[in-house]
């Protein structure tokens, strides 16, 4: 077992708790969720976008506006993904 091998599943059972808190609209696990995405080596452009957007989302329902907005303007600098139009929308 290499040690990519071992970075990619950390990868992957970081997004999966991110994504599942999000389909379960927890907005606080989202948020710790995404930031242990964000401290991932390595971490592939679109899945930093989808970090940052998710945890945006989840900071605006928290009523943390400020971090959201944060979160939001660095995601808005990409206008070729959905995220990023959302982002500069908002």
């Amino acid at each position: 077992e290499s040690l990519a091998d071992l970075r990619s599943s950390l990868l992957d059972a970081r997004v999966g708790m991110m994504r599942s808190a999000q389909m379960l609209n927890n907005h606080q696990e989202v948020v710790e969720a995404s930031a242990k995405v964000l401290i991932t080596e390595k971490l592939p452009n679109e899945i930093e976008i989808e970090a940052r957007f998710n945890k945006a989302k989840a900071l605006v329902e928290l009523d943390r506006l400020s971090d959201a907005f944060n979160e939001f303007a660095r995601v808005s600098i990409n206008l070729k993904t959905k995220q990023g139009a959302e982002a500069k929308y908002r």
